[in-house]
């Protein structure tokens, strides 16, 4: 059986240029498209080195992407912070904030029972203790590989200007330290205050534009609102 043709460009009738008709999307591609993995970048048919093609095309991205432009602009830092901005990583890293936000809800003591009804003082589920720390630690060791990177992409003396940037560096470090001690040293026998669960909403005010611009809204109209 012949393979199936791609048409690549329609006669008018008038005589006019030609209509173009994009290529057909491989499968390869659609499946880069699907995971929001960045596309090679093929400079077969262009006089820039492969350096500048690669600033060129991040550039590009920021601006299509309303990210800022202020990172490092060499080539292997660029293909770094080209792989930490793809569609892949933020997906990941959403995933991983989103577990670790509701690890509350499985923690000492649950918020699930057997039934709802309070009359019968129902027993809290009780899940396995060293599944929840595995899963915790999992996600703060991804915090601490997105900050240690997105620090190296973006430079310290960028990094340290940003307020939300240094609390989240500092409270990873704390977490994964409590974290640490908790499963090695103290167990499950400790029933007291876990300051790490307290700071866990400040991994998501790191990691939402939105939530900056709400907390510094309130701050700057604080004394307004107390009046």
């Amino acid at each position: 059986m012949p393979g199936r043709q791609t048409v690549s460009s329609i006669n008018t009738d008038d005589e006019s240029d030609p209509i173009m008709l994009s290529p057909p999307i491989s499968m390869k591609n659609r499946l880069r498209n699907f995971f929001g993995i960045p596309k090679p970048i093929e400079n077969d048919d262009c006089s820039w080195s492969a350096n500048t093609l690669l600033c060129a095309t991040v550039f590009l991205e920021d601006a299509v992407n309303y990210r800022s432009i202020v990172h490092k602009v060499t080539k292997n830092y660029l293909f770094i912070y080209r792989w930490f901005s793809s569609s892949l990583i933020q997906k990941l890293h959403r995933i991983a904030l989103t577990i670790n936000l509701c690890l509350a809800l499985f923690e000492r003591p649950s918020s699930f029972s057997v039934t709802s009804d309070v009359r019968d003082k129902p027993d809290r589920i009780a899940f396995p203790y060293s599944l929840l720390m595995i899963i915790e630690g999992l996600t703060l060791i991804w915090f601490l590989l997105y900050i240690c990177t997105k620090t190296a992409c973006l430079g310290i003396k960028h990094a340290r200007k940003r307020f939300w940037f240094i609390a989240f560096f500092i409270v990873t470090i704390y977490s994964l330290c409590e974290w640490f001690v908790m499963i090695a040293i103290i167990r499950h026998i400790y029933d007291g205050i876990r300051l790490r669960r307290i700071l866990r909403p400040l991994f998501m005010i790191e990691s939402s534009q939105l939530m900056k611009k709400a907390l510094k809204a309130v701050q700057k109209d604080l004394l307004t609102i107390i009046a």
